[in-house]
């Protein structure tokens, strides 16, 4: 082998070996993000639409508002892009300017989380605090 070679095979394997290097970090990266949750409330008139607008499939354990409380004997299926309905409350009997909702969510990969929001009356909407991702018994 001439020198030029012996250069050129060593000036390739530093080369795979960045790459090696960067693709690892990439499809770490991509691990990360696909194990995300990302979820949307949609009020319509008689139902809350709840939307899962990320890329994992997610389950309804439970959920708690002032006016329906309820726990699902087996979780239901969010799956990606997909939503679920929630019965919307009698507004005539909402006396508070708003009220909190709870939603239980597990994921894929068995993560628990909590979603809090509130419903808020005069503008029929609602705003969602945070996700947490948190242990919970149910």
């Amino acid at each position: 082998m001439s020198k030029i070679e012996i250069i050129l095979a060593i000036f390739n394997l530093i080369l795979i070996w960045v790459i090696w290097y960067f693709q690892i970090k990439i499809n770490n990266n991509l691990h990360k993000l696909q194990k995300s949750v990302a979820i949307n409330i949609e009020p319509n008139i008689d139902s809350l639409k709840l939307v899962n607008v990320w890329k994992i499939n997610l389950y309804i354990h439970k959920f708690e508002t002032y006016w329906n409380n309820h726990k699902f004997t087996k979780p239901r299926l969010i799956a990606i892009k997909s939503f679920y309905w929630i019965p919307a409350p009698d507004l005539s009997n909402f006396n508070d300017k708003e009220s909190e909702i709870k939603v239980y969510i597990e994921d894929e990969f068995n993560e628990k989380y909590i979603l809090t929001g509130f419903i808020v009356k005069d503008l029929w909407s609602v705003y969602t605090t945070k996700l947490e991702k948190r242990k919970w018994e149910y």
